[in-house]
């Protein structure tokens, strides 16, 4: 008789037994699909408190703490893009404002070299790196706009021909050794540790001869800001989708430095306003 009783007894256990590790496997898929969805892995085990828990696994998959992550993911996918687009007219005002007053008094060339130097060896970096487009897509509009800033400034501040030349080809010859694949990716990552410095580096010509002239003369406000934006915009995509602190250094300096420009070029547009100061040709008006 015990040995009777004892084995349905023995056989409901095993069927409760059997229904938990069911509730638990369902508990589990649940966390599964929250990720799929786009949430992290250590979030929804945290949130489901772990894969044994059935209760109330699906309401959590809904909940503000598992979409946390995703709404910043997709603020940040969507600032990249917004950056990607604005800098198709990043050096517009700059352009636009040296062909109307036909003049680039007080503009450094040395600073747009440089720029254009740093440019091909971060979208190398990025390139190499497999990151996605919309977390560095401006850089080569950028790096496009920044070869027709070169030559316009050339052009207009009467560069000598051979001094031309010889810069041209030296920036083709970098262009094409860091995005044909030439250069080892260990050197890539070495040249995008010091890229940013280079950037900053390359803005301190034009800060100097800001200072002194007393006046920032044809540097667009317009540029300066987007570039000071585009910057802080990337700090936030860089440290929500890649995380990587080489890109983030690096963006964080710049931004300093084009927070400096944009200084100095409000100063300019306050002086003028003021009477303080008079150019010619006039930088007022436009960007």
């Amino acid at each position: 008789m015990r040995g009777s009783r004892a084995g349905p007894a023995a056989w409901g256990g095993a069927r409760r037994l059997g229904a938990g590790r069911a509730r638990g496997a369902a508990a589990a898929r649940a966390a599964g699909a929250t990720l799929r969805r786009g949430g992290s892995s250590r979030r929804a085990l945290r949130w489901h408190g772990g894969p044994g828990r059935a209760q109330g696994a699906t309401s959590a998959a809904a909940a503000p703490l598992a979409l946390g992550g995703g709404v910043a993911e997709v603020a940040a996918r969507g600032l990249g893009w917004v950056v990607v687009g604005g800098s198709v007219f990043r050096a517009a005002p700059q352009l636009l404002r040296i062909l109307r007053h036909r003049s680039a008094e007080g503009v450094a060339l040395s600073s747009f070299a440089i720029e254009f130097l740093a440019y091909t060896v971060t979208a190398a970096y990025n390139l190499r790196r497999g990151f996605p487009f919309s977390t560095y897509g401006e850089i080569w509009f950028c790096w496009a706009q920044t070869i027709a800033l070169v030559g316009c400034v050339m052009h207009f501040q009467r560069t000598p021909r051979g001094q031309a030349a010889a810069l041209t080809v030296a920036l083709a010859a970098w262009a094409a050794m860091l995005l044909g694949g030439v250069v080892p990716l260990a050197a890539v990552v070495a040249l995008q540790a010091a890229a940013p410095v280079g950037v900053a580096l390359g803005r301190v010509p034009q800060i100097a001869l800001n200072i002194r002239n007393g006046h920032t003369g044809q540097l667009s406000l317009g540029m300066c800001v987007l570039n000071a934006a585009g910057t802080g915009i990337r700090i936030f995509t860089t440290l929500t989708l890649t995380g990587d602190l080489l890109l983030l250094a690096g963006f964080a300096l710049v931004f300093a430095v084009n927070g400096v420009l944009v200084t100095q070029c409000l100063q300019t547009r306050m002086k003028l306003a003021r009477g303080e100061l008079h150019l010619d040709p006039p930088a007022t008006g436009g960007a």
